[in-house]
C-alpha cells in the first residue's frame, strides 16, 4: 500500500493541491496510513523534498466533505462510476484506500485509469 500511496501522491496529488478535492484525498490516505505510523513512512519515502514539504500539512489537517453527493454523477455513467462500484467489492481494509483516492478522479482520467489497474486484479 504504502508504494500505491507514494505514486498517487507524487504523481497525481501533490501537482493538483489547489483544487479542494485533491487536498481532500491526500488528507483521507494519510488518514488511512496513519495506523502503524504508515504516514510517516510514506513521508520518508517520497524522493523529493518538495514533495515531501508540500504534503506535510496534510497529515494533520481536517478538511470535510460537504456533500456525498458531490461525487455523485450527473448524467451517464462514466469511468469513474465504473471506479466507485469496483472499489465497492474489495475487502474493507483494501477498500478502504481506493475511498480516499475518489475525491480526486472526477475529471482525473489518468488517475481513475491508473487506480483501476490496482483494482482489477484484486477483483479476478
Amino acid at each position: 500500500d504504502l508504494d500505491l500511496a507514494k505514486t498517487v501522491l507524487e504523481e497525481f496529488l501533490a501537482p493538483n493541491l489547489t483544487s479542494n478535492n485533491y487536498a481532500f484525498a491526500a488528507q483521507e490516505i494519510f488518514r488511512y496510513l496513519k495506523p502503524g505510523g504508515k504516514d510517516q513512512q510514506l513521508l520518508l519515502k517520497l524522493e523529493r523534498e518538495d514533495v515531501r514539504e508540500t504534503l506535510r500539512p496534510y497529515m494533520s489537517s481536517s478538511y470535510e466533505r460537504v456533500s456525498a453527493a458531490a461525487r455523485a454523477s450527473q448524467g451517464p455513467a462514466t469511468f469513474e462510476d465504473a471506479l466507485v462500484a469496483a472499489s465497492s467489492l474489495l475487502p474493507a481494509e483494501r477498500r478502504a484506500f481506493f475511498e480516499a483516492c475518489l475525491p480526486a478522479i472526477p475529471g482525473n482520467h489518468a488517475l481513475t485509469l491508473f487506480l483501476m489497474h490496482q483494482v482489477l486484479p484484486d477483483l479476478l
